[in-house]
């Protein structure tokens, strides 16, 4: 997970799905504490067979280090062959 001034992001593999195309992604965001604050919990970039990226924008300024005490986690399901 990096970091940006009020953003964070996290790039996500899903090699291990061994997807033969761009799948249909979708996400979902979890946590202990202000996730509830954030935008961009869905909006993927760079999606290909193999993994996408995903900004998540916290208004306050956020760290990689405070997402991780807070609990944020990506959730992904992936249609796709």
């Amino acid at each position: 997970m990096a970091n940006g001034s009020t953003s964070v992001y996290a790039d996500v593999n899903t090699t291990g799905c061994s997807f033969t195309a761009t799948p249909v992604y979708t996400t979902s965001l979890t946590g202990t504490n202000n996730h509830y604050l954030l935008t961009g919990t869905s909006s993927l970039y760079g999606a290909t067979s193999y993994g996408f990226r995903i900004y998540v924008n916290y208004p306050a300024g956020v760290t990689p280090t405070q997402a991780t005490s807070w609990g944020w986690n990506i959730n992904w399901v992936a249609l796709g062959t």
